[in-house]
């Protein structure tokens, strides 16, 4: 529970001062045209707030995290998701979905893996399906930059840098993906993607 806790914590710390977590999340879930019925593979659950919002869209949610305090509190907070204890990176889901989301997750995963991790999601997406990520990015000015960068190395994984040195457009183009959408959010801290057939 104490991981869940602290992981909500810092993302509402780290957002919270500009335009706040939850104007991100917002954002993520307009993009992602949830509506009635939609599937959804959700990569990298954490504590389940997003999967909640996504439930109270009308969607059904599939959702997947390696952390087995994260779906405990994940599934109390939306009990009617399917959930599955597992390495995203491994993870391999029966059938089609209509929206992929990966939020705050592929900053964590060594940035080599990320190819084939996204060419799996679009042969997961079903006709007229999207892929939408959203994770961290780099504001341009100079102060802004500077500060963000120095929090990021203080708070994230090492792999943090892999992921703000690659261009992560190039994924979904390279799976076979269009982009639909690629905007800065939270004062260019967040950037969401949208990729589909």
């Amino acid at each position: 529970m104490l991981e869940a806790w602290v992981y909500e914590t810092a993302a509402r710390l780290m957002f919270g001062p500009i335009t706040g977590l939850s104007e991100v999340r917002r954002e993520l879930l307009d993009a992602s045209a949830l509506g009635a019925h939609t599937s959804v593979l959700e990569v990298g659950c954490g504590p389940g707030s997003l999967t909640r919002a996504m439930l109270d869209r009308g969607a059904h949610v599939t959702a997947v995290d390696a952390s087995r305090a994260m779906l405990s509190a994940a599934r109390r907070r939306a009990p009617e998701a399917t959930f599955h204890l597992g390495d995203v990176l491994t993870f391999a889901p029966d059938g089609e979905f209509d929206v992929i989301v990966a939020s705050f997750i592929l900053h964590e995963l060594p940035p080599a893996e990320l190819p084939g991790l996204v060419a799996r999601f679009a042969n997961r997406l079903a006709p007229h399906g999207r892929v939408v990520l959203v994770d961290h990015a780099m504001p341009t000015s100079g102060t802004m930059r500077s500060v963000w960068g120095s929090v990021l190395r203080l708070v994230e994984t090492p792999t943090i840098a892999g992921w703000l040195a690659l261009e992560p457009a190039t994924l979904l183009t390279k799976a076979g993906l269009g982009v639909r959408d690629d905007r800065h959010l939270a004062g260019g801290r967040a950037r969401l993607i949208v990729g589909g057939r």
